[in-house]
């Protein structure tokens, strides 16, 4: 079996090295939270939040074995952060919108988007990652409505 690796750093948070597996990637992205994973294409490394270490390591031992490392160099290595996302995505990005989108293709678009994501069409795997989701679908709505005064 080919070998994956876990390096944990030492705010307890792991970059997870491993050969190219659309399965796995597949896996990290439905069971951790985006805010909770960031690819890092300069170090080829997904870095996992403290909280998801053990999960990672779960998931990827399914596809590779995994070689643990919590070297003492490993946690002097400087610690990069991820690149920050923004707590509010653009509303008409969130939509699927150009801003010149009218208000009746707004409403239309927030709903096909619910149909899509609400929470309870999806199986219980999927809950978390749709219930979030749905609550930026229904900020970006709220903040257009705010912005064009239709509260």
């Amino acid at each position: 079996m080919r070998q994956a690796t876990i390096t944990l750093t030492a705010l307890g948070d792991a970059h997870l090295r491993f050969p190219f597996s659309q399965e796995l990637v597949d896996d990290l992205k439905a069971q951790i939270p985006a805010h909770c994973r960031a690819w890092t294409p300069q170090t080829k490394t997904w870095w996992i939040a403290a909280s998801f270490v053990n999960l990672a390591a779960r998931l990827a031992e399914g596809y590779f074995d995994v070689e643990h490392i919590d070297a003492p160099q490993a946690r002097q290595r400087a610690y990069t952060a991820p690149p920050p996302r923004p707590l509010h995505p653009d509303p008409f990005a969130t939509l699927h919108l150009l801003p010149s989108a009218p208000p009746e293709l707004i409403e239309a678009a927030a709903r096909s988007l619910a149909k899509l994501f609400h929470p309870d069409l999806k199986p219980e795997h999927e809950k978390a990652l749709a219930t979030a989701k749905m609550a930026q679908i229904n900020r970006a709505v709220e903040d257009l409505r705010r912005r064009r005064g239709v509260a």
